[in-house]
């Protein structure tokens, strides 16, 4: 079965350059391409729905939970439960984004979406974190998928095939730890659900696909 998801971009920025989050439309549409490539295995697709703009220096630098973060997301959001809703912002925490899961439509519906750095989108500012694999890692929050990390050795992301990982990988190791020994396989280091840089994020599981 296709799968077609309408996106809409919601710049926040403090004035009209690229260097103060006026994203370009052709870096939006850089990362639609690259969520596509992305989720191609599992027959999503991304149309590109709208892309609007807001100049708002509290909305700018909000944080994950801040009142800021609740504000923006619940004056821009458009579309439906079946919406990818955008925000992009420079938080002033060290969050590069977050997301809602679905479950939480049902309490939260109204500020559903997922929140990203600007400067991680394709071409930005972070060396080790702009190919656009933060919209990527946050759209599978979105749709449902846990950290592969998230319960640590002998837990479970709800996925049977990701291997257990006792905590999050950073970089691009040479070769893959085996945070946990006691359980099969080594860390999932290609995952685009792990934590490594962006040129080392390649794939889902078949069962993150399922």
């Amino acid at each position: 079965e296709q799968i077609t998801v309408p996106v809409y971009f919601h710049v926040i920025n403090i004035g009209s350059r690229a260097d103060q989050g006026n994203v370009e439309d052709g870096t939006l549409e850089d990362q639609i391409r690259i969520l596509n490539r992305a989720y191609k295995p599992a027959n999503v697709t991304f149309t590109l729905a709208g892309i609007d703009r807001t100049t708002n220096s509290q909305w700018m630098n909000s944080e994950l939970g801040s009142q800021e973060d609740w504000d923006l997301r619940g004056a821009l959001r458009a579309g439906s439960a079946d919406t990818l809703n955008v925000y992009t912002i420079a938080p002033s925490d060290s969050n590069l984004g977050w997301s809602q899961y679905p479950w939480d439509l049902v309490t939260d519906g109204a500020t559903d979406g997922i929140v990203v750095d600007y400067r991680s989108l394709p071409g930005g500012e972070y060396p080790e974190y702009n190919l656009g694999m933060t919209v990527v890692h946050e759209t599978g929050h979105w749709m449902g998928l846990y950290h592969t990390f998230e319960f640590g050795c002998g837990g479970n992301d709800d996925v049977a095939d990701t291997p257990a990982e006792d905590t999050a990988n950073f970089g691009c190791p040479a070769v893959a730890p085996d945070s946990c020994p006691n359980d099969e396989g080594l860390d999932p280091i290609h995952n685009y659900m792990d934590y490594p840089d962006d040129a080392c994020l390649y794939e889902f599981t078949p069962g993150q696909i399922e």
